[in-house]
């Protein structure tokens, strides 16, 4: 399982917020877990405060991870990253696909993506502004 975890508060915009990464724990049966996950993703600068919501897929190379990227300049926007063993993680957020419209309901934030696969072709859900109060979208992947 990956999830996100954080154990400091920073201010931000007057607010005080976590600062939180990404971490990973296994379990042989999904019912004992252990008490402490590896952390396999962190912020990468002083921009960037937060991962949420994160959605991973096994592929027949490894796997891809889709995230929230929370920052000071851009709010939330889906980040990407791949791994052969699914613990030791390359960021490629500008291949994630997706960014916010030039206007609407996802022209703030694009956040909280779920991924599935269907037959040859594959769709990604996600929220927009407002964490998805004004709608929530289906995009296609194209080329790959």
């Amino acid at each position: 399982m990956w999830y996100a975890s954080g154990n400091e508060f920073i201010e931000v915009n007057g607010k005080q917020v976590p600062r939180y990464g990404l971490r990973y724990l296994h379990s042989d049966d999904g019912l004992a877990w252990g008490s402490t996950g590896l952390a396999v993703l962190y912020p990468k600068d002083d921009d960037e405060y937060g991962f949420g919501r994160p959605f991973a897929m096994r592929t027949a190379d490894g796997y891809r991870l889709w995230y929230s990227v929370r920052s000071r300049s851009k709010w939330y926007r889906i980040g990407f990253a791949d791994s052969n063993d699914g613990l030791d993680w390359v960021r490629r957020d500008d291949e994630a696909g997706i960014d916010v419209s030039s206007s609407g309901w996802d022209s703030e934030i694009v956040c909280y993506a779920s991924v599935m696969a269907v037959s040859d072709r594959t769709f990604m859900f996600y929220n927009g502004n407002d964490y998805g109060r004004f709608g929530f979208g289906v995009a296609e992947l194209e080329n790959g």
